[in-house]
C-alpha cells in the first residue's frame, strides 16, 4: 500500500515493478523503522461484526469443503482466528495517512526522495 501511494505520488520512478518497490519498502520499513509490516500507526481494520461474518464464513466454507466441524474443531478454528486478529492480519496499511500523519513521516520523505535518485 505505502509503495502505491508513493508511485501516485511520484515519489518513485515508474519504470520500476511493484515487486522491486514492495520489497525496498519492505526492507526499509524492518529494517530501519523496526516496524512489522502490520505494525503501523495508521491501520485499517476490520469491524467487530466483519470480523465474526469473516469466521463464519470461514467455518461454513470448512463444512462445505467436507471438513467435519465439531465443538472441538470449532474451538480451534476460533482460536487461529483470534491469533490472527491479534497478529493483525485482518488490517491493511492506511498509506496514505501513514505517509503524511506518522510519527516517521520525515523518515519515509526521505527515503523516497533517496530512491527517486539513486535506485
Amino acid at each position: 500500500a505505502i509503495s502505491l501511494v508513493a508511485w501516485q505520488r511520484d515519489f518513485l520512478k515508474k519504470d520500476q515493478t511493484r515487486k522491486y518497490l514492495r520489497g525496498k519498502v519492505k526492507q526499509f520499513n524492518e529494517m530501519y523503522l523496526s516496524k512489522a509490516p502490520n505494525d503501523f500507526e495508521h491501520l485499517d481494520c476490520l469491524t467487530k461484526d466483519e470480523e465474526e461474518d469473516l469466521f463464519a464464513e470461514s467455518v461454513r466454507l470448512m463444512k462445505e469443503t467436507g471438513l467435519t466441524v465439531d465443538s472441538t474443531t470449532y474451538e480451534l478454528i476460533r482460536k487461529d482466528f483470534e491469533r490472527a486478529k491479534a497478529k493483525k492480519k485482518f488490517c491493511t496499511v492506511n498509506a496514505t495517512e501513514e505517509l503524511d500523519n506518522s510519527k516517521f513521516s520525515d523518515q519515509w520523505l526521505s527515503f523516497f526522495a533517496e530512491a527517486k535518485t539513486v535506485w
